[in-house]
């Protein structure tokens, strides 16, 4: 009998060792993601060339590279892996970042809740953290204080099909979520949790800054 168990008992630990467990993001409702962004030095703000840009899935890693002003982009197609992925930068000089981390670190490990809603002129962002909130219309910015002094700024740009709403989180790393549905994003800790109103491709763009190591 426990000859018979042990190749199912190795089996389930390469599954849990080999599955994405430490995933950080969940995008529940779409087939199509288009990650876009640029990858910068933290301390000269020059632009990186050649860093890599991962999305890994639950089956498959999405790569792109940064070209020489430090810009990628690149569509997922991959309708069961957006639900658990992360979303990782890296390059042989610097050390690793994961873009769900710098929404964590941004809003202090706590929890944070921001959408994106209507349509046209009438679209509308808020933001929410701990006690502080802040709402945008088309073309306008706003921002809340962290804890330890730091800024979050939030800016809403309105688009003839798609709005805009980006978070800039007070050290240089920004996050942006493009689409024309209306998007609601949760930072709880290390995850961060994506879902739309209906199933039409949205854009997540971010701006990072590394750290040579």
């Amino acid at each position: 009998m426990k000859k018979f168990w042990l190749p199912i008992l190795a089996l389930v630990f390469l599954f849990i060792i080999s599955s994405p467990a430490s995933a950080q993001f969940s995008l529940k409702n779409q087939s199509k993601a288009i990650f876009s962004g640029q990858i910068l030095d933290a301390r000269t703000g020059e632009p990186l060339t050649d860093a890599l840009v991962v999305v890994r899935t639950q089956y498959q890693d999405y790569k792109g590279k940064t070209d020489n002003k430090g810009n990628f982009v690149f569509e997922v197609d991959d309708k069961d892996g957006l639900k658990n992925f992360v979303f990782i930068s890296s390059h042989p000089d610097y050390r690793e970042k994961d873009v769900s981390g710098i929404l964590n670190n941004g809003f202090g490990g706590s929890k944070a809740r921001f959408s994106l809603q209507g349509s046209g002129n009438t679209s509308s962002a808020t933001l929410k953290h701990k006690k502080s909130e802040f709402s945008l219309t088309c073309g306008k910015d706003a921002q809340i204080g962290t804890k330890d002094g730091r800024l979050i700024t939030g800016q809403l740009e309105c688009l003839d099909n798609e709005r805009v709403l980006t978070v800039a989180l007070g050290r240089g790393d920004s996050f942006a979520i493009r689409g024309s549905s209306d998007i609601f994003v949760e930072v709880n800790g290390d995850k961060t949790k994506i879902e739309t109103a209906k199933e039409t491709p949205i854009q997540i763009t971010v701006k990072v800054l590394m750290f040579k190591r």
